[in-house]
């Protein structure tokens, strides 16, 4: 992938997945990614560019990333439960979670995919009660 010339974000997220399916790690297309949005100056896009790597690689892996947010450290049980709610709803066989404990949301859980999210959150809740 030429970091000089402007290629289409499917072209781009096509080498990726190409690239880790050759078992290039993680870090290192990351990094490629990244000096590939500067010189192209296009970082302001990169949520975009990494939700589309997360749906290719769940495609081409059966494997979904979720991001986790809540207020303290997931027992075993929640993570478990979770894994099994973004298989279904992703279609996929296994689930990366990445979890970030945010004790701002007081309780409850926030989890996000490449292409959707359930807020599950007492801050959310209040926000919403506050509203009325």
């Amino acid at each position: 992938m030429s970091a000089s010339t402007k290629l289409s974000r499917r072209k781009v997220i096509s080498t990726l997945i190409d690239l880790l399916s050759t078992g290039t790690p993680i870090k290192r297309v990351a990094k490629i990614l990244a000096a590939y949005l500067i010189k192209t100056k296009q970082s302001r896009n990169v949520n975009l560019y990494i939700r589309d790597l997360e749906l290719a690689y769940a495609e081409r892996f059966g494997v979904a990333t979720a991001r986790v947010y809540s207020a303290r450290k997931l027992s075993q049980q929640i993570r478990t439960q979770v894994k099994r709610l973004v298989k279904a709803t992703t279609n996929t066989k296994d689930v990366e979670l990445i979890e970030i404990v945010d004790p701002s949301l007081i309780g409850g859980i926030i989890i996000n995919t490449a292409d959707a999210g359930l807020d599950e959150s007492i801050r959310t809740k209040l926000q919403k009660l506050r509203s009325v």
